[in-house]
């Protein structure tokens, strides 16, 4: 998962349209044009170079300052580490929350994968070379387990 939804749509729009055939300054207008009046009425009032004014890249950077403002990498790790499994939650939505908060804690990527292993189960720390993904599996595996017990 990288970036914010818009940039992951923004991307996702420009391979299906094929936007790398076009020049900069196509994608430009087109980002511009797509993003509505509000929007367009922001981006005029930041402080940007003309050249950087002509850079998509540099526009977005804009536009996630504006938005996003300064992350508080502090609070964000916070927030990651305190953020248990809720009963009932699956261990899908789970995993999917710990991916979204972790985007925002500064984490380089070697790290990433391990310290939202380490969130998902603490028994699970016995299992030599235990993977992300071999986490989940057991999780999920433990999911079904206890869903069918209940039914029983």
């Amino acid at each position: 998962m990288e970036g914010t939804v818009y940039q992951q749509q923004w991307k996702n729009y420009a391979i299906v349209s094929q936007l790398d055939k076009q020049p900069e300054e196509y994608c430009v207008a087109l980002f511009l044009y797509s993003i509505g009046t509000e929007a367009v009425k922001t981006y005029n009032s930041f402080d940007m170079t003309e050249e950087n004014r002509r850079k998509l890249s540099e526009i977005m950077i804009e536009f996630d300052k504006y938005a996003i403002g300064e992350t508080n990498e502090t609070y964000e790790r916070y927030m990651f580490n305190s953020r248990n499994q809720k009963e009932g939650e699956s261990i899908d939505k789970y995993v999917t929350e710990l991916l979204a908060l972790a985007q925002t804690c500064g984490f380089c990527t070697c790290l990433n994968d391990s310290l939202i292993r380490d969130r998902i189960e603490k028994r699970l720390f016995r299992q030599p070379k235990l993977t992300l993904q071999k986490c989940i599996e057991i999780a999920k595996s433990e999911d079904v387990s206890s869903t069918q017990l209940k039914l029983q």
